[in-house]
């Protein structure tokens, strides 16, 4: 077979010609901006048939000219650019990983300190994931992404107060999420104003349901809260974006004493990834009611509000 030289990532399609039993294979090379979708081929890069006497012997069907495969070799021409052409809203877009893992497309730094505010993930592959808990900033930070249990608010500014449509729709410069089917409750001790003091509790407390503190795990926190400090990004300019023009960028919500959902997820290895560098904890939180939602800067939980941590964080357990 033709050697083909190896882009950084290599996609390769096969297909069989049903009346010469041939079996022909398309390599589309992709390139980064290709698999961001920065890149529009119009063509695949490469398209080989293999002879037919592989085909042949792998297929046990009958042989003929090469000239004859060149009908699937046309199929994949058509096929390969479509799926080169950038991120893909199906499901399997995101990986699933196993119940309780968390995973994460794109990072914090890039859009903070780089400026890069492309959408990494396409929320519309989010919609049927069962169970699903996740939080980012929208794509060109228009907004924040808060998905809980499967439900999805999203949160944007307008018209000086915050708009929450509950839609898989558009992508986010970064995205953590899990997918945790069962939790388990603990309780908070009182006085947990400080938020290192409350990410200490956390940790202590998923050390004790032995989920694995040695990387990364979900949390939930429900109840009424006696203060939490939210806010939701509100970019409105094409302007060079960084760490300084990112603190203009955020508006604040107030919230005291109301009932909240929190999504949060736990790390100590993962600043700039999808925690900010002085804390260990990206959290999102949600009002029962549905019409506020955003990112967590600040949280005074009280003495009412409950700590879940998910049953089997740990397939192996």
């Amino acid at each position: 077979m033709v050697q083909i030289p190896a882009a950084p990532c290599v996609l390769t399609f096969f297909a069989l010609e049903q009346t010469s039993r041939c079996l022909c294979c398309a390599n589309a090379n992709l390139t980064r901006g290709d698999l961001l979708g920065t890149n529009r081929p119009k063509r695949p890069s490469s398209l080989t048939a293999l002879p037919t006497r592989l085909c042949s012997t792998m297929w046990n069907g009958s042989s003929s000219e090469l000239g004859a495969s060149m009908k699937a070799v046309e199929l994949l021409s058509l096929l390969v650019p479509a799926v080169a052409a950038g991120p893909v809203a199906a499901d399997d877009a995101l990986p699933k990983g196993e119940p309780g893992e968390v995973r994460w497309l794109g990072e914090q730094r890039k859009v903070v300190r780089d400026g890069d505010l492309t959408g990494r993930a396409d929320l519309t592959a989010l919609a049927k994931r069962p169970h699903l808990y996740a939080a980012g900033p929208l794509e060109g930070l228009k907004g924040e992404v808060t998905v809980w249990d499967g439900k999805a608010s999203l949160a944007r500014w307008e018209a000086g107060k915050v708009v929450t449509t509950e839609e898989f729709k558009g992508k986010a410069c970064f995205l953590v999420y899990a997918q945790v089917p069962t939790w388990t409750e603990s309780k908070l001790p009182a006085g947990l104003d400080k938020p290192d003091d409350l990410e200490a509790d956390i940790f202590l407390e998923a050390r004790k349901a032995g989920v694995p503190t040695d990387r990364p795990f979900p949390f939930l926190l429900r109840g009424t809260a006696q203060k939490v400090k939210l806010h939701i990004l509100n970019k409105t300019d094409n302007a060079p974006h960084n760490p300084e023009e990112h603190a203009k960028v955020k508006v604040p919500v107030v919230l005291e004493d109301r009932e909240v959902d929190v999504i949060g997820f736990y790390s100590k290895k993962h600043a700039g990834v999808f925690t900010h560098h002085d804390s260990y904890a990206h959290m999102h939180a949600l009002t029962a009611d549905g019409k506020v939602s955003g990112h967590v800067d600040q949280l005074s939980p009280g003495g009412e509000m409950r700590l879940y941590l998910p049953v089997a964080a740990d397939p192996r357990r």
